[in-house]
């Protein structure tokens, strides 16, 4: 039976990736809790008042309540979870209003075991091992871990703002994985062969048995594509 996590005030890249792991197509993910991204009224009225700093244990709007009904929803999915150790504090232009807020991140996995190698790959450092442990294909973890974190991510954007103002074909299951393809050619539309497999397979999934999902995360992807175009 396909299952649907019942938790709100994800990113869709979260929810997607929850979605995933609860039925068993990923190991496991990494999650970003947002306090903005919680469905929270406080912050809506805060916003109507005008409040625009919001700081202090009072005022910290990833609220308690928040974290507990996150990780009680977790523990109810039968799922395996560890906060990481990097929360940090962020500050966020949110309708023109700066708000300062805590991100918590957690490790989720659909079992100990898996939940276990998560965490040690993280505390390694190494990127394979990481790439491995989140359900990357293994060409996308090799070319990962053998490029600058930060040319890999380039090319990925480069490609994407290529493609949008050439107007070829960007497929949509690019906006279904969460780590870049070993390789992408918008043009020749030539892309990694086990990205693309994973890819296609989590969107088929997804349009399947969780139509509601696969809007959002549609949606986010078509921004991004949006925000490439010159």
């Amino acid at each position: 039976m396909v299952k649907i996590p019942k938790i709100k005030g994800l990113y869709p890249v979260d929810e997607l990736n929850l979605f995933l792991v609860l039925n068993n197509l990923k190991p496991s993910t990494l999650i970003s809790l947002d306090p903005i991204y919680i469905d929270n009224p406080r912050v809506k009225n805060d916003f109507k008042n005008g409040r625009d700093i919001i700081s202090g244990f009072d005022d910290f709007y990833l609220a308690f309540d928040d974290v507990q009904d996150f990780r009680k929803a977790l523990v109810k999915e039968g799922l395996f979870f560890n906060k990481k150790d990097d929360s940090f504090l962020s500050r966020k232009n949110i309708e023109n209003y700066f708000v300062k807020c805590q991100l918590e991140n957690y490790f989720v996995a659909s079992n100990k075991e898996n939940l276990n190698v998560l965490v040690e790959s993280f505390k390694s450092g190494n990127d394979y091992d990481i790439g491995k442990a989140l359900g990357y294909p293994e060409e996308a973890c090799a070319h990962y871990s053998n490029q600058p974190k930060a040319s890999t991510g380039s090319h990925f954007f480069n490609e994407l703002t290529i493609g949008v103002n050439s107007g070829v074909y960007i497929p949509s299951w690019i906006g279904y994985i969460s780590h870049t393809p070993s390789r992408m050619d918008v043009l020749k539309a030539d892309y990694s062969k086990e990205c693309e497999f994973q890819g296609k397979l989590f969107e088929q999934f997804t349009r399947k048995y969780n139509p509601v999902l696969a809007m959002k995360v549609d949606g986010k992807f078509n921004r991004l594509l949006e925000a490439h175009k010159k």
